[in-house]
């Protein structure tokens, strides 16, 4: 296990209320990612880019994104980070994996965390961990599926 982050923890900083995209369970393809990023812009959802982590929200390793380390290293680095909500790019396979594997790692899921994460299918593992510890959760669409929403769901 390497020590070195993922991601910079200097580049990893707070910006004023946009999200910090992760990938904790399937890969998502790079034509899925534009697209739900183009319709999260649209209808008003910032998403932050720290140098470095658009290749981690895009890195595939079989059926995940990035193998179990990789992704359990850069959850804990989102929810080290100062940014007001986490947001996964898509559900899939792999969150509990993410989650044991995160056990194992320096740092604790622990402490006040303060950001909202969103997501569904897969990441219910996640909200519930969120939930356990008192930290705000909402199941919502991941990225992946903003495109999919109707007028209503968009307006909401």
């Amino acid at each position: 296990m390497s020590d070195e982050s993922i991601v910079s923890s200097a580049s990893v900083t707070r910006r004023p209320r946009s999200a910090l995209l992760i990938s904790p369970a399937g890969p998502i393809k790079e034509e899925v990612l534009d697209r739900g990023l183009a319709s999260a812009e649209e209808i008003g959802i910032p998403i932050a880019w720290p140098e470095g982590w658009r290749e981690h929200v895009l890195r595939t390793d079989g059926f995940f994104a990035g193998d179990d380390e990789a992704r359990s290293r850069c959850l804990m680095e989102a929810i080290e980070s100062d940014y007001v909500d986490l947001w996964m790019s898509r559900g899939g396979y792999g969150c509990i994996r993410t989650l044991e594997t995160a056990k194992t790692l320096p740092g604790k899921l622990a402490g006040k965390r303060r950001s909202t994460l969103w997501g569904f299918s897969d990441g219910t593992a996640l909200l519930a961990a969120w939930d356990r510890r008192g930290w705000p959760a909402w199941h919502a669409p991941p990225i992946s599926q903003i495109p999919r929403l109707d007028a209503i769901s968009r307006a909401s």
